[in-house]
């Protein structure tokens, strides 16, 4: 799914005059499925459970740190409770009982470390994301640029039978350029009413997949895909450009937009944190 809003037709007029409304919604199509499948190893659904059933309680994002490897998230998300977590490939459910690293708004930001017999455990196609790829801070060389984050949101979570199933959704969407930007964090657009589909999405996903209630997002990594910055230096875009810019946390449905925390500032907060 892609997300464009106000900011579209500055893309449009300021990064190429030939772009029209229709060819810029298939560039962030094509930006949102390249990224989908290139970010899916990086995230896991992160869940609580009771005798009764399992609820999906937010995202999280598997980092490789230059001393261990930890499972990111937000700190309203870690601390409800016993978490489990999936890894990419698999449908296992690991409960996870190590202590959480957790730091409450406006940082809310939380960590753990996953070690190596939990991370080899069984079988996968999980991968985390180099440290090297967070950027030194959120730094956007267009304020048309294209935002990526991808999550489990509750709404796409049911439970039966034993199983919780779990559907990914992504989403590309752009900044909100406000006066007096916060310090601490960044708007991203969220505005159902203007989702849109990409191709690859199937008519029997169209039907089931919802996109109204970002409540299970929280804890996702953005990305800056850096697709404007690619097109104004002549160079073809790639995923693997991408950098992340920030950590999702919450909506705010009277600015129609989610709020995410500045890269800069989860840096600092896991550098001062993951030191052994």
């Amino acid at each position: 799914m892609a997300q464009t809003a106000e900011n579209e037709k500055i893309a449009a007029t300021e990064t190429n005059e030939d772009m029209t409304p229709s060819k810029w919604e298939k560039v962030c199509g094509q930006v949102t499925e390249a990224m989908r499948l290139h970010t899916r190893p990086f995230v896991a659904p992160l869940s609580i459970s009771d005798d009764q059933n399992v609820r999906l309680v937010g995202t999280g994002s598997f980092v490789s740190l230059p001393n261990r490897r930890i499972l990111l998230t937000c700190e309203h998300v870690s601390s409800v409770g016993l978490m489990g977590y999936q890894l990419f490939g698999t449908e296992t459910v690991h409960l996870h009982r190590g202590a959480f690293v957790c730091q409450p708004f406006p940082i809310d930001a939380s960590f753990t470390e996953i070690d190596d017999s939990l991370w080899s455990q069984e079988s996968h196609q999980a991968t985390t994301v180099p440290y090297e790829r967070f950027a030194s801070k959120h730094s956007l060389i267009d304020k048309s640029e294209i935002l990526f984050f991808r999550g489990f949101a509750g709404e796409n979570s049911h439970y039966g039978f034993g199983v919780l199933e779990t559907n990914g959704t992504a989403y590309c969407s752009q900044q909100k350029v406000v006066e007096n930007d916060n310090p601490c964090h960044f708007e991203i657009f969220w505005e159902p009413s203007k989702t849109q589909f990409i191709s690859s999405t199937s008519e029997a996903e169209r039907v089931h997949v919802q996109c109204d209630d970002p409540g299970g997002l929280s804890g996702s990594l953005v990305w800056n895909t850096r697709y404007i910055e690619a097109s104004k230096n002549g160079r073809q875009w790639s995923p693997d450009m991408a950098v992340v810019t920030g950590l999702l946390q919450r909506l705010d449905s009277r600015t129609k937009t989610v709020l995410a925390l500045r890269v800069e500032h989860l840096k600092r907060w896991m550098d001062d944190h993951s030191k052994t």
